[in-house]
């Protein structure tokens, strides 16, 4: 599991789109196969709040730090043979890597694919249908909610 810090913006965000969020993944894994929604967004399995309560001041006051984190699914979990990893925002502004080995980002990849010696990123047909239709599926679904 991921267990990430999200600001009291983003946590106002995600609680007002979660109801299509939820439904989409509802899609995505619904008992029938056949009616299942293809999907690549990453599964979010819960928000929490946490509250910690400062002693007093000496002046009766006492001071409360609230954090929110969301808790996702970790889809590194069992490819411990993944030797390059991307952090992907779809944007060019602040988003090179200068350490080699730390998460990469938008500007590494475009690097990568324009070197000629880069590896390239080869998928086959099929992979490539699977992922085309999930991006679709997930653009619609974000575009409603005002994401993308």
């Amino acid at each position: 599991f991921v267990l990430k810090r999200i600001s009291a913006i983003e946590r106002k965000h995600m609680l007002g789109t979660a109801r299509k969020y939820f439904e989409h993944m509802g899609k995505v894994y619904h008992r029938d196969r056949l009616k299942r929604l293809r999907s690549a967004l990453v599964k979010i399995l819960g928000f929490y709040k946490v509250s910690i309560t400062k002693p007093s001041t000496g002046f009766g006051y006492s001071r409360e730090d609230v954090s929110y984190f969301v808790l996702m699914e970790n889809l590194f979990y069992g490819h411990e043979d993944i030797s390059i990893v991307y952090d992907l925002k779809g944007s060019r502004r602040n988003r090179y890597q200068q350490t080699k080995g730390a998460v990469q980002l938008d500007e590494n990849l475009i690097e990568m694919l324009q070197a000629e010696q880069g590896p390239g990123l080869f998928v086959t047909e099929s992979s490539k249908e699977r992922l085309n239709i999930c991006i679709h599926n997930d653009t619609v679904m974000l575009s409603k909610i005002n994401v993308m």
